[in-house]
């Protein structure tokens, strides 16, 4: 686990609650949720794309702090094996040598809203994306291994719905856009060094959007299914992402 992002969640739940004036009204949710993803990403090797799509499950807590006004979440997902985000049959210059690809990857969200609206909330937050790659690099039998770092800083600004289907079912939807920085780094062996070039640093923009069901179990028990998509653009490159999510949590 990410120690600066517990370290930086409680924190901005310290100061939500803190802040907020009428503590009684305040409800705090903790929860665990997960992510069955397609992903295509920016992949650069030698100044070039060649993403590859994959599959992968993501899982994390998520923390919720609200008040009839204000709200803040905070989640963690981290990848539970290896995407390979590499196309099939990518060649790198040297040796003209099969480049291979083994990524994990961690997000970070973090959102404030306020509600504008019986069932309207306008949307702030961060969205980090760490994808760390292990590169195997093969010719004549001979394997070495590339090291990557892709890293996506963004903010989001979007708005949210909240619809009351049944007395325990709640329909919710997220539609927000993406603006920030990405960043691509790869150091290669020995035997490929002159492949080395400068970080990658490029503006990046996209969108994303999300929609959840949330059942009422029992009194503070709460189930969430739901689908999450989210596109983002870097210069001539782009990466999207997909897939149901599902979750548990309690409301105290």
């Amino acid at each position: 686990m990410n120690l600066r992002f517990i370290v930086s969640l409680v924190f901005i739940v310290s100061t939500f609650v803190s802040t907020s004036g009428y503590t009684s009204d305040i409800t705090f949710t903790v929860g665990t949720t997960s992510w069955y993803n397609r992903y295509v990403p920016i992949s650069r090797i030698e100044g070039t794309d060649s993403p590859g799509a994959s599959y992968g499950l993501m899982y994390g807590p998520v923390v919720n702090v609200g008040s009839q006004e204000w709200n803040v979440v905070a989640q963690y997902l981290l990848s539970s094996g290896d995407y390979d985000i590499i196309s099939p049959n990518t060649l790198v210059k040297v040796h003209h040598a099969d480049a291979d690809s083994q990524a994990t990857r961690r997000d970070i969200d973090v959102i404030l809203s306020h509600t504008i609206s019986r069932n309207t909330s306008l949307t702030v937050g961060y969205k980090g994306i760490f994808v760390d790659d292990n590169i195997s690099l093969t010719y004549s039998d001979k394997k070495s291994s590339a090291r990557r770092s892709e890293i996506y800083n963004n903010g989001t600004m979007g708005i949210r719905g909240t619809i009351p289907l049944f007395q325990k079912v709640i329909l919710t939807t997220n539609g927000y856009g993406i603006a920030g920085k990405f960043h691509n780094d790869v150091t290669y062996p020995p035997g490929y060094k002159r492949l080395n070039e400068a970080p990658y640093n490029a503006f990046a923009w996209g969108a994303g959007a999300d929609a959840k069901i949330t059942y009422s179990i029992t009194h503070g028990l709460l189930a969430e299914v739901g689908m999450k998509f989210q596109y983002i653009k870097s210069g001539s490159d782009n990466s999207n992402f997909g897939g149901p999510t599902v979750g548990i949590a309690y409301r105290f």
